[in-house]
Formats: structure tokens, C-alpha cells, sequence
């Protein structure tokens, strides 16, 4: 199944602190701090939130030294962040937690990914205290995809298994909906591939939100994998990702369009994939996996070159049809290679 190369292409991700605005607009909304004027420089503004937040911490206020410290990482300050954290983390899990991220990343620290996980390996299993118990999920998923692609920690399967089915939670929404994807994924992978199992998790996801494991979907159902074979749900799977800004699923309508006959519909969305310019900005705005938006890419590339060579929907053109091979090769050799013998089989 196609998206069984999604996770062996995609590096290790690391899911950011769980949080629901950011610091200046959490003490706007407590009544800390004036509603921001748009005219104001943005560094008078945290200079302002910062007085206050200093205040907060003279007078006892409990969560003010992890907003102050989260107020310097969301601007930017690293170094001033990572003195924030690096104080208070025996004290708060959530300094602990930010300070693993900045020890993964390399930002206002240099990079330690052993130590990265180590600290996150401790929020995870700080069972004593409710202050850590929304970021477990967050810190299990990131102990189970080190395992998976092992980074900081010796590669290892069964340990990302665990670790991942922890966060994944059993389908919770409070638990980790990238984890609940991630294994949907992991149960593809030939060594491991059920499919039953691969379904309940993109199942689960998709109801959580999750616009990767939506698209994804599409295949069981489009293939009949783990689940009875349903070209119409298919459909819908992917309709629904692609009006949300699923790459991945944009590419698998162009084939649904195609093999419908829909050239007019084939030709245009096609189109619309091949002058895509920044997918790691997408896939970082969608929660979508690159190795999927570049195999869709390259299925548009190569339809549409189907389309411009055959004038299905588009004015012929066998010279510019050329061009869009190259870019399916370029975006997806062996996808590519693949249509090729659809095409010599008569089938596409």
C-alpha cells in the first residue's frame, strides 16, 4: 500500500507542547495585560509581558515562571528561555518538557538528542504530579517516534510500539492523535503489516481530527484493506482531506477523476499540485507527511502529462507532456516507473 512508504520516508517528529494560546494572549485574557494594540512594536509588547510576569513571580504566582520562560520561546529568545527553563525544571514538568525540545532542536543549547529524550523520558513517567498529566501523551509520542527512527535512543521497534500504543491512548482524544496516526502507519510496514489494526488507528485519528490519517483512509477503502472495499467512501475520505488541504489526498482525486473519465476535473487539480512551492511548509501547516505530498505530486505530474499527451481535458501538447514526466520522475521514481507499466498494460 502507497502510504506504507510514509513513515520509512518521514524523519523522527517531536510534538511541541501541548498549549491552547500563547502567553501575551493568556495574560490579556486573565486581565494581566491591556488588549494588544496592532500598532505597537511587538518587542515594547513582550518587554510589557515580561514586567509582568516578574511581578507575578515576586508575588508567588505559580505558573508564572514557565509563561515567562514560554513567553521568551514563542519570540524567539532562546537563551533567555533556556534560563527560564533550566531553573525551574526540577519544579515544573512543562520547563522539563520545553527543555528537551530546545535540547532536540539545538536552539539556545547545543544539541544533545540523548539528553533530549532523558528529560522527556522523565515527564513521561512523572507519575506524582498532575502538572505533567497533559504532557504524557505529548512526551510518549516522542519517546515511541525516537524509538522508531532512533534518535537518541538505539533504534528499536517493539520499544516504539509501546511507547506509541501510551500515547495513542486507545483511541482518547486527549491522547495523542499523532500517535494514534503514527500507528496507523506503523502497521503497514511489511515487518508488522496488519491491517485490521492499521484501519482502527487511522479510524480513530481521522474522528480526532487528524487530516493525515483522513487521507490515508481513502486507501483501505479505495483497496479493501482491513476493511470491505468501498470506492464511494474512498471518495469521500479524500474529498473531505482535500478541501481541508490534504496534498496527499488531492493527488489520489486526480486518479479517482482519471480513471472516471473526469479528464476536465483530472487536468485542473493535477495542475494545481504540479506548481506547489514550499510542501514543507504545507506539510507543516496540515500535520501531513512530505514522502506522501511528494508521491502525490508526482501522480499529478504524471497524469497530467497523460492528459496534455492524449488532449484529455487540455489542448494536446506532447512537447510540454514531456516536461510532466520528468517532474513525476523527479518527485517519484519509482511511483513513476509504476504508471509507466499501467500505461505499456493499457490500463491508465
Amino acid at each position: 500500500m502507497e502510504i506504507s512508504r510514509g513513515l520509512s520516508g518521514a524523519g523522527h517528529r517531536i510534538q511541541t507542547l501541548p498549549t491552547e494560546s500563547s502567553v501575551i494572549d493568556m495574560l490579556v485574557e486573565e486581565g494581566h495585560l491591556p488588549p494588544q494594540d496592532p500598532g505597537k512594536h511587538e518587542s515594547a509588547q513582550v518587554e510589557q509581558a515580561e514586567d509582568v510576569l516578574k511581578d507575578l513571580i515576586a508575588r508567588g504566582d505559580q505558573l508564572a515562571p514557565f509563561r515567562l520562560g514560554q513567553l521568551f520561546f514563542e519570540k524567539k529568545l532562546y537563551d533567555s528561555a533556556f534560563v527560564e527553563f533550566n531553573r525551574e525544571k526540577e519544579r515544573d514538568p512543562q520547563c522539563k518538557y520545553q527543555l528537551a525540545v530546545m535540547y532536540y532542536d539545538g536552539v539556545g543549547v547545543k544539541r544533545n538528542q540523548q539528553t533530549a529524550m532523558r528529560l522527556m523520558h522523565e515527564v513521561a513517567c512523572d507519575g506524582d504530579s498532575e502538572k505533567a498529566a497533559h504532557l504524557r501523551h505529548a512526551a510518549c509520542f516522542n519517546i515511541g517516534s525516537a524509538f522508531l527512527h532512533g534518535v537518541g535512543v538505539p533504534q528499536s521497534y517493539s520499544d516504539a510500539e509501546k511507547w506509541l500504543l501510551l500515547a495513542a491512548d486507545d483511541g482518547n482524544p486527549r491522547g495523542s492523535i499523532l500517535a494514534q496516526s503514527t500507528l496507523g502507519l506503523f502497521y503497514c510496514q511489511a515487518d508488522f503489516q496488519d491491517y485490521k489494526k492499521a484501519f482502527f488507528w487511522h479510524s480513530e485519528a481521522c474522528g480526532n481530527g487528524s487530516l493525515e490519517s483522513q487521507g490515508c483512509l481513502g486507501w483501505f477503502y479505495y483497496l479493501g484493506r482491513g476493511v470491505k472495499k468501498d470506492v464511494d467512501a474512498a471518495y469521500e475520505c479524500w474529498k473531505e482531506a482535500a478541501e481541508r488541504g490534504n496534498v496527499h489526498a488531492m493527488g489520489c482525486l486526480v486518479m479517482l477523476y482519471y480513471q472516471r473519465k473526469l479528464y476536465n476535473k483530472a487536468a485542473q487539480l493535477a495542475h494545481s499540485l504540479t506548481i506547489l512551492e514550499d510542501l514543507e511548509e504545507i506539510a507543516e501547516q496540515t500535520e501531513c507527511l512530505v514522502p506522501l505530498m511528494t508521491l502525490a505530486v508526482a501522480r499529478a505530474a504524471f497524469l497530467y502529462a497523460r492528459c496534455l499527451e492524449r488532449g484529455l481535458g487540455v489542448q494536446q501538447d506532447k512537447a510540454k507532456a514531456r516536461e510532466y514526466y520528468s517532474m513525476a520522475v523527479w518527485y517519484g521514481p519509482e511511483l513513476a516507473q509504476q504508471l509507466q507499466k499501467e500505461v505499456q498494460q493499457g490500463r491508465i
